[in-house]
């Protein structure tokens, strides 16, 4: 899995800074210099930071595998709940060899964790647990105290937790951790109202309550705290947490982070900011750091310090992404999905995120010559870019209307490309920023088109044969019934062999006559859904990868009786393949693959798929609205 890590500056523009391979991560927390990120995969990791500039990555404890986003900490100790062992104490004194020191078999993986006075608190929706932190003795277990979310100021412990009829705040004195004794409860009436979150700042407690908003409680009297003011505050807390910031409180939720400061006894909200995705936050000095899960929001990537940044329109987050088309330029990958198009290192031999491509959502179709890509947008028109700089893309060309072009192949100077209504479409693409249409041609019936000398194969349920001896005035001059029936098709080429698929039906022609395919042969591989992946095939080391949804591995030396030899497991789905070097190449569906190619056994390394990409943003404090910087990557 991937997070990325930025430096933000509450200033003008989202900029992103870097990114990690990583777990699953709702909560960072900043203990002195170091940033900690507890993952629901991967481990415990350990940063250090620095003010105004990148943060490394120190240390990783990766034994504790799968770990609770609630935490507690007391100096170099933090406590941790595991969901095999339960508690967890981790010695960080030397950070750069974080040790497990400690454990005890209580809380789950939604137990809230504080320390106050020597103890660890563990807090259950229905029940509470008291650890010694030194030697990790259980001192209680009630079943009679439970919430959800708690904090502590002198020998109060105020319990946050919804009832029947609403919001209730507990309040037991813990002068004794072993006997707590509830001493007073303020009830929020109203079914929906719910206390999710508080934090104590100075002598002030901040309640976030469901269906009501922030509430800001004097503390003056512990076991009798005042109500000083009520903000309107709608969080949605698919993700959400709440810090001490100045005098107040920053909170965040989905869409936003919350900024509110304390004004005499007033609440104040001083800004609101959209940040998509926002789930757990820390503080560090005047920077708010913002772990992120399935968001991919505003972000720019100044990749070389040389070049001016470039900036995305965000969000783009659709869970359940795929990967419509891959392609290569140089060492870089471009793999472009719903949100927009990623662009990946492949030059230490692995794929490395490297940036968002800019100027549409999503591509398709992609095709390379020279420094242009040619593509089908999300919209199905196309699109030309001058990708001379990936990261930079300057956009030459868009057909901008609603084309409806299923797909397109390049036969420079031409693109063909197909459409929804049975039409061959024509552009001139000679001077790529004047790109003309110079012909439309009506009877293709076809979901994918390929170029092959001066000819052109569209497959539908009918291989179709195009002569171009007048490039622009294509002839269609054979239709060759093929075996099965699917929306799922793909053609691939070697010397004088095409193999075409429809479904799960593959068939082989000879083309050494390229206007006069011949078939040879007919053979049915393994499909594993009915989906509408455009499969596809390539050829290498003397084998056919096909795609469909997983990749099967097709020996055809002998072409009367070709024969699946392997099938490499890529589920949920391949839609392409492009090669790289001799011996790998990649694929792309709901995640980007790398097959390579050892001996005769194949491995895969899979790059994984978008709705797990976590994003960790660094805000700076001092200015009005954020803004990211610097670069950095860690490859672990």
């Amino acid at each position: 899995m991937f997070f990325f890590l930025a430096s933000i500056f509450l200033s003008n523009e989202f900029k992103l800074e870097a990114v990690w391979h990583a777990g699953v991560y709702f909560n960072v927390d900043v203990v002195g210099d170091k940033a900690i990120l507890p993952a629901l995969k991967g481990g415990i990791r350990f940063f250090q930071l620095y003010e105004n500039d990148a943060p490394i990555l120190i240390a990783t404890l990766p034994n504790a595998n799968s770990i609770s986003e609630y935490t507690a900490y007391n100096g170099n100790f933090g406590y941790f709940i595991d969901n095999k062992c339960g508690l967890i104490k981790v010695d960080f004194s030397d950070p750069l060899h974080p040790q497990q020191v400690g454990e005890a078999p209580v809380g789950n993986y939604n137990s809230r964790l504080a320390f106050h006075n020597g103890f660890v608190y563990i807090l259950g929706p229905n029940e509470l647990d008291v650890i010694n932190s030194d030697d990790m003795s259980i001192l209680l277990h009630t079943d009679n105290v439970g919430g959800n979310c708690f904090e502590f100021y002198d020998n109060q412990m105020y319990v946050g937790n919804k009832t029947p009829s609403g919001g209730v705040l507990n309040i037991y004195n813990i002068e004794n951790p072993a006997v707590p004794i509830l001493q007073n409860t303020i009830n929020y009436l109203g079914m929906f109202k719910s206390i999710d979150l508080m934090k104590i700042n100075g002598s002030r407690l901040f309640l976030v309550i469901a269906s009501h908003g922030l509430v800001a409680l004097d503390l003056q009297d512990p076991p009798n705290p005042q109500e000083l003011d009520t903000e309107s505050l709608h969080v949605d807390f698919r993700g959400s947490d709440i810090r001490a910031w100045g005098t107040g409180v920053v909170t965040s939720d989905e869409f936003r982070l919350h900024f509110f400061s304390m004004d005499g006894t007033d609440l104040i909200l001083d800004q609101e900011v959209d940040f998509f995705g926002s789930e757990g936050i820390a503080v560090f000095g005047d920077t708010l750091i913002c772990t992120s899960y399935n968001t991919i929001s505003g972000f720019s990537v100044p990749m070389d310090p040389a070049n001016p940044s470039w900036t995305l329109e965000g969000p783009y987050m659709n869970s359940g992404d795929k990967f419509d088309s891959i392609s290569m330029t140089g060492n870089l990958l471009l793999a472009s999905c719903q949100r927009g198009t990623a662009v990946l290192d492949t030059s230490e031999n692995n794929l490395d995120f490297k940036g968002w491509f800019s100027s549409t959502n999503s591509m398709h179709s992609m095709h390379m010559y020279n420094q242009y890509l040619f593509s089908l947008s999300s919209f199905d028109n196309l699109y030309i870019h001058d990708i001379s700089n990936p990261f930079l893309p300057e956009l030459l060309f868009t057909s901008n209307i609603h084309s409806d072009l299923n797909a397109l192949t390049l036969a420079y100077p031409y693109i063909y490309a197909l459409n929804v209504n049975g039409n061959l479409e024509v552009f001139d693409v000679s001077d790529p920023p004047n790109t003309q249409m110079v012909n439309t041609v009506p009877g293709s019936s076809g979901k994918t088109i390929l170029a092959h000398g001066n000819v052109l194969y569209s497959l539908a349920s009918n291989l179709q044969v195009w002569l171009l001896d007048d490039p622009i005035n294509p002839v269609m001059t054979l239709e060759i019934p093929l075996e099965g029936s699917s929306s799922t098709k793909g053609m691939a080429i070697e010397g004088d062999l095409l193999v075409a698929s429809v479904g799960n039906h593959l068939s082989f022609l000879n083309i050494a006559n390229p206007a006069v395919p011949t078939l040879i042969s007919h053979m049915q591989i393994p499909l594993f859904s009915n989906s509408n992946f455009i499969s596809c095939g390539l050829f290498m080391n003397n084998r056919l990868y096909w795609s469909s949804e997983n990749v099967i591995v097709i020996e055809y030396a002998d072409l009367q009786n070709p024969v699946v030899t392997e099938i490499l497991d890529a589920s949920p789905g391949i839609a392409q393949l492009i090669p790289y070097g001799d011996s790998n190449f990649f694929g792309a569906g709901s995640k980007v693959w790398k097959f390579s190619h050892k001996k005769r056994l194949l491995s895969s390394e899979a790059w994984p798929s978008w709705p797990e990409i976590n994003i960790l943003s660094f805000l700076h404090l001092t200015e009005s609205i954020p803004k990211i910087h610097s670069t950095c990557e860690f490859k672990p």
